[in-house]
């Protein structure tokens, strides 16, 4: 999916790619807008909607005489999409809405990681001139 979206933000003829999530793949599709937002720090706009879907299970049975009811389970299941843009499409007070990264938060972010990486290696042994 990252790669996919790569693809699209890096195509001139697109400016936006649009994530979605429900139930279990909310997180993956979380995941994979941040791993896109690393990528382009300083370009991409952001637009999160979050709802619930209703998903309606019903089981019966396997053989039209035998003497089961009919199970039929509701459930709400969480969505989330996500809307990453390179142009800005919405205004800065909209809910949901994430503006790019300006530059000095993104010094602050490579320093973080950076610090991350550095402890990270230190833990694997690894030494660092």
């Amino acid at each position: 999916y990252v790669g996919y979206g790569l693809k699209i933000l890096k195509d001139p003829a697109h400016d936006s790619v649009v994530v979605y999530g429900c139930g279990n793949a909310v997180t993956k599709a979380i995941s994979v807008v941040q791993v896109l937002k690393r990528k382009f720090p300083h370009a991409l706009h952001q637009l999160n909607e979050m709802s619930y879907a209703t998903k309606r299970d019903v089981w019966s049975a396997a053989q039209a005489d035998a003497d089961l009811e009919t199970i039929e389970v509701v459930r709400h299941v969480p969505l989330v999409r996500t809307t990453l843009s390179t142009v800005a499409r919405w205004p800065a007070n909209q809910p949901g809405y994430q503006a790019p990264l300006s530059a000095e938060d993104r010094v602050a972010v490579n320093m973080q990681q950076s610090l991350v990486n550095d402890t990270a290696s230190r833990k694997r042994g690894a030494v660092i001139h």
